[in-house]
């Protein structure tokens, strides 16, 4: 009998331990999903219904491969490029390289015409390429050239902008070492008055090194009269100030500059983007920073901030 409750017991125990050892999993997979957070959120989420229901099936969705699975999974659309990095006798004839070589391109050109011009021949395909592209473009675009192209624009590539640069550097030649550009991010601290009352913001660093280490300090006050109406530099010292007041945005030109490029602030005031030349007029930041102002080829169809489509017009 002391055998047989000593045997339960321990059956008792041994499966208390898997079920412990079990919810201490759970526990730990749920704990670092909430630390990584959504890869998908409902900016993103909805960006991807609007494709799938306002646009016609054989359309092709253009923009980083990162994306990719969620155009083909979620709008059920034909992504340009995706993350599969499948081989080339799968994706002729243009392979993925060759397909993240244009579109950063496209990203970072700032002359429009080369950029319609590259994503022109995505849109033109014999049957013989059709047929060898269906895996290249999702799997579900039909055997003809498709009908439509989406642009995408969102705020993710700020950060990842180097890349597409780097890459896009390549074209025409496919190959060699690529060159990068970046947006610098820069925090804005509010300024106060005696009464502690914000009056303003103000930046401590605007140029930079190659290593990107602060070189020269410069402050830069936002006045408020109620609302954000004016932005003063101390110096003349960047070309362009873009900043919004009641929605509107507004660009400020220093002829007398000594450094070239726009200084571009934010709407929430907590932080601004300093933009070399080489990347304030790029495709991505006409579309991203100012909605396509200036572009022909290239007609904003929805927006809800982080997530913006265009329909190319070729």
């Amino acid at each position: 009998m002391v055998i047989k409750m000593a045997s339960v017991i321990l059956r008792s125990t041994i499966g208390a331990l898997i079920v412990m050892s079990v919810l201490s999993a759970i526990s730990s997979g749920f704990s670092l999903s909430s630390q990584l957070g959504p890869s998908l959120n409902s900016n993103w989420y909805n960006a991807m219904m609007w494709i799938k229901n306002n646009t016609p099936i054989d359309s092709i969705v253009t923009y980083w491969w990162d994306q990719g699975h969620w155009i083909t999974g979620i709008a059920e659309r034909g992504a340009y490029a995706d993350g599969a990095h499948c081989p080339p006798t799968s994706c002729k004839p243009y392979p993925l390289n060759t397909r993240i070589v244009d579109v950063g391109r496209v990203l970072t050109t700032n002359d429009e015409t080369l950029a319609i011009s590259i994503l022109s021949k995505y849109m033109n395909f014999t049957n013989a390429q059709c047929e060898l592209n269906k895996k290249a473009f999702g799997g579900i675009v039909p055997c003809k050239s498709p009908s439509e192209m989406y642009f995408l624009a969102a705020s993710d590539l700020i950060s990842k902008y180097p890349w597409p640069s780097y890459f896009g550097s390549l074209w025409p030649t496919y190959s060699g070492t690529g060159t990068q550009q970046q947006f610098f991010q820069i925090q804005l601290q509010p300024l106060r008055d005696n009464a502690g009352n914000v009056v303003g913001y103000y930046d401590q660093c605007l140029r930079f090194d190659a290593s990107n280490n602060c070189q020269t300090f410069n402050f830069l006050v936002i006045e408020q009269n109620g609302k954000l109406s004016t932005v003063y530099q101390n110096r003349n010292f960047v070309k362009t100030t873009g900043y919004f007041v009641g929605g509107e945005q507004k660009l400020d030109v220093y002829e007398n500059s000594t450094l070239d490029g726009t200084f571009w602030i934010d709407p929430s005031y907590g932080f601004a983007f300093y933009m070399t030349p080489e990347v304030q007029n790029s495709i991505f930041t006409k579309l991203y920073f100012y909605d396509g102002k200036g572009l022909e080829h290239f007609k904003q169809v929805y927006s809800n901030g982080e997530v913006k489509i265009y329909k190319v017009d070729f």
